[in-house]
């Protein structure tokens, strides 16, 4: 690679800069700077150290937080933030300083470059007396060059559009990233339905065994709780609010997981509903739907969204938690659960005869009664006692680590799970279909 380090050498690869471009550049702040920097509630601040190195540090504050003294003089509050010092240390050292002045909404931007002073005058400080949180010292700027910059930056990239602004749950809060960075080292895990039940069991357990973990659900409170869980047993582990349903939504968190923490080694697709009208009496097209959009559709639209990453990685390993329905026909699961989920067969197994080639394996999970919230929406749910001689969401978990962590010559194409008290085969009173 050639790497052209002097002015001389880059000039032939650009045209003159034309008249009117050099004629904006001014060495004071006329009055269209003066009301520029009066509307701007926000700049970027790069300065260099005597050591070279260089820093760019965002401030903000009400519009006009930077005071203009005369058409050579600014004064910035330095308010208080994470005491680094870089831009303070940098100004010390070397007296050098370039702002970068913005308006929301506005595509033109500010240019002001000079030699800056860090001041703790008592009376320049006062200046600013009236803000809440008064800085302790401030930059004194002594302004040497100033113009306006054209809009074609903030034009292409569409800063202040709405419609490409990207949807903020689906990137990590700061707190996060600066609490658990994210480790590429380490397998990371897409699960699906992460937030309680079957999911959030096989987080824990995959974390545990060493796994990043992207836990994804339609509820966001449940989706927190289940990441502070997590992080309380030290699993590096994040959040992304999804609704299986929906393929744009699906193709969108894939992609912003693919883009922050790279292809997952494994999926767990765990979402699924039931409806409490699920007998043909009382079933409707809309509730069938809802439960096959959510249990077969939605499956596939998660796989679709990481086979080509998987392809191209090596390998990986899909789990879909299916159920007992799905392995064996079920009265009281009803109709709409019933074929959504005996569909999951065929998928899974069309995974193995087409992508075990290029190192993908799955596995259909089929649990008997495990004791889940899921139950709750039975036409009769069954009793405390009962439940608590089911399947736990653990023991499940436990079953779908071995499955991702077993050797990779290793194809578990079909696990079935269920208590050993079964009331499948007991039989009880809350699983007869009604007369």
């Amino acid at each position: 690679m050639s790497h052209e380090q002097n002015e001389s050498a880059s000039k032939p690869v650009y045209p003159a800069a034309s008249e009117r471009a050099l004629r904006k550049q001014l060495d004071h702040l006329d009055s269209h700077c003066k009301r520029f920097i009066e509307s701007s509630p926000f700049l970027v601040l790069a300065s260099f150290g005597a050591d070279g190195r260089v820093d760019a540090s965002p401030r903000g504050g009400e519009a006009g937080f930077v005071r203009y003294q005369h058409e050579r003089r600014l004064l910035i509050p330095d308010a208080p933030g994470n005491q680094r010092l870089d831009s303070l240390s940098n100004i010390v050292q070397t007296g050098q300083i370039g702002l970068l002045f913005m308006i929301p909404g506005m595509d033109e931007t500010l240019r002001v470059n000079g030699k800056a002073f860090v001041s703790l005058d008592p009376a320049l400080l006062a200046v600013f007396a009236h803000l809440r949180h008064r800085p302790r010292s401030l930059i004194d700027v002594e302004v040497h060059e100033a113009y306006l910059h054209c809009a074609k930056a903030f034009m292409r990239s569409h800063l202040w559009n709405p419609q490409h602004h990207i949807d903020r749950t689906n990137f990590p809060t700061m707190q996060t990233i600066s609490n658990q960075p994210s480790n590429p080292a380490k397998p990371l895990a897409w699960i699906t339905g992460g937030a309680t039940g079957i999911g959030l069991a096989s987080a824990i357990a995959l974390g545990q065994a060493g796994f990043r973990v992207v836990v994804s659900g339609r509820r966001q409170a449940e989706l927190q709780s289940a990441q502070q869980q997590l992080q309380e047993r030290s699993i590096e582990a994040y959040a992304m609010p999804l609704d299986v349903a929906d393929p744009q939504a699906v193709e969108k968190v894939a992609s912003a997981i693919l883009h922050e923490y790279g292809c997952p080694k494994a999926l767990v697709c765990s979402a699924g509903t039931n409806v409490p009208n699920r007998y043909w009496a009382q079933l409707d097209a809309a509730a069938f739907a809802k439960v096959t959009q959510i249990n077969l559709n939605g499956v596939a639209f998660c796989i679709s969204a990481v086979l080509p990453a998987m392809r191209a990685q090596g390998g990986g390993s899909i789990v879909v938690v299916s159920s007992w329905a799905g392995w064996r026909y079920l009265t009281f699961t009803g109709a709409a659960y019933g074929a959504s989920k005996q569909g999951l067969a065929p998928l899974v197994e069309s995974l193995n005869d087409q992508e075990g080639v290029h190192g993908i394996r799955a596995s259909l999970v089929c649990p008997g009664e495990v004791a889940t919230p899921i139950l709750r929406t039975r036409p009769k749910p069954p009793p405390q006692e009962d439940m608590d001689r089911m399947l736990k969401p653990e023991d499940v978990g436990d079953a779908i680590r071995y499955v991702i962590t077993a050797p990779p010559h290793v194809c578990l194409n079909e696990v079935v799970i269920a208590p050993t008290y079964n009331r499948i085969y007991t039989g009880a009173p809350d699983l007869k279909r009604p007369g």
